[in-house]
């Protein structure tokens, strides 16, 4: 039922964080071509107007009781007073290329959950039985030159050609076969698993991590060992870097589950045509370029955790000088620091509490980012800040050694959107136009 706008009851797209009520009702379907669900809807303009509704992140067609379709917004056509969007779910399929793959003795459904992942979705596979075994995975290593085999537990650094000829026989014979046989050297572990994926991904984070190690071994420039022992030293071992070859090869020991494949599924990029937005100019802050250059690492970054790494350097750079009110005055800060003084507390302690004093008006960053969004005019909801401090969790547990996680893809390209906004909102703004009301 529709009420006397035209605007459909309990009908709607949520984009982002913002829900818009469609106008008319929404049509979902069938995409036969690309073997995926897609959906219509028509907004009005003004529900958007000045509303953080993002495009870059997860779209959802809801009717008020549950939701008819998600996915993302694939076009947003203007049409006078209002917007006709378009969403589909299966975009990831045609917006990556899977790099190199050759699998033998894969079922069918493990494949299909297998390459959903890849493409950063999280599938239900109905008829998907793992089968738990033990998984060799084998990578190559780059500028290593081995006398003779390495155990660095969990993996180990071999020489052995006969031994990936055994995990690869399974696979047809083809050139990427042969050179990833031809490598010379291959850092092996072996993983417990029911799925080739998550073995693959166990033994290539532990095997990143031992070449890793390798190389900090390799390039130690102290005179002495930890323990005072001294050590032989060449100045060419600086300027070794041994890599793992970002090729897979994984071999189940009891069913013979084969792939090899390349770990990275670059993204397809299109030639830019024009710009959707036109600035007025380019701020003359060094500040603000160099939160444009971090977004651009954030939106090129494979990995999750480093791009949200370079996400918060980009909103470290613009928050920087948001404009705040002091916490305590230069009278306050005195009195407060006469009555550390008076406490008689050891000198240790003492300068501790002088430290936190001096950092007293040193507003945290969420309240720095929020001042200067609201400075800029930038449309945002509280929802957005959430999920942004979300990602900020997984990377200070990281950082501080408590886990290393997986950050959600939506919040990340949620946030991927937020910064870009903000960066325009303030070229808008600087180059001598107004913020919206």
């Amino acid at each position: 039922m529709a009420d006397e706008n035209g605007k459909q009851e309990g009908h709607g797209v949520r984009l982002g964080t913002h829900r818009a009520p469609a106008l008319r009702e929404i049509v979902v379907g069938l995409d036969e071509e690309e073997h995926g669900m897609y959906g219509e809807v028509q907004v009005e303009i003004g529900a958007l107007s000045g509303a953080p509704a993002e495009y870059r992140a997860e779209a959802r067609l809801e009717d008020g009781v549950e939701n008819l379709t998600g996915g993302w917004i694939t076009r947003a056509d203007l049409e006078a007073d209002e917007v006709d969007l378009e969403v589909r779910n299966s975009t990831p399929f045609t917006e990556q290329v899977i790099g190199y793959l050759s699998t033998a003795n894969l079922p069918g459904d493990e494949m299909a959950w297998s390459i959903s992942h890849w493409m950063g979705m999280t599938p239900h596979v109905p008829g998907l039985r793992p089968f738990r075994e033990a998984v060799a995975v084998a990578m190559p290593v780059e500028g290593l030159d081995l006398a003779e085999d390495l155990d660095l537990d969990p993996v180990r650094l071999t020489r052995d050609r006969v031994l990936i000829e055994i995990m690869a026989a399974p696979l047809k014979a083809a050139a990427e076969k042969e050179a990833f046989l031809d490598a010379g050297v291959w850092a092996v572990a072996r993983v417990e698993a029911a799925v080739l994926l998550v073995a693959e991904r166990e033994a290539v984070s532990s095997i990143e991590a031992t070449i890793d190690r390798f190389a900090l071994e390799a390039q130690y420039s102290l005179a002495t060992d930890p323990a005072g022992a001294p050590l032989p030293f060449l100045r060419t071992a600086l300027f070794t870097d041994p890599v793992a070859v970002r090729s897979v090869l994984a071999h189940g020991h009891r069913t013979g589950r084969t792939w090899l494949r390349s770990l990275d599924n670059p993204a397809v990029r299109i030639p830019a045509s024009g710009r959707r937005l036109i600035l007025p100019a380019t701020p003359a802050d060094p500040a603000w370029t160099d939160a444009l250059r971090a977004w651009r690492r954030a939106v090129r970054q494979t990995d999750r955790l480093a791009a949200v790494g370079a996400l918060f350097e980009a909103i470290e750079f613009y928050a920087s000088r948001a404009s705040l009110p002091k916490v305590l005055g230069a009278g306050e800060a005195k009195r407060v620091s006469k009555a550390i003084d008076a406490l008689g507390l050891p000198s240790a302690k003492r300068e501790r509490l002088a430290d936190v004093l001096a950092r007293v008006n040193e507003a945290p960053l969420r309240v720095r980012l929020v001042a200067a969004l609201k400075a800029d005019g930038v449309p945002y909801s509280a929802k957005e800040i959430e999920r942004l401090w979300r990602l900020r969790d997984y990377r200070n547990d990281a950082l501080h050694g408590r886990r290393r996680g997986e950050p959600d893809a939506d919040d990340l390209d949620l946030a991927k959107g937020l910064v870009n906004r903000m960066l325009a909102f303030r070229a808008w703004r600087t180059g001598g136009r107004p913020a919206p009301m």
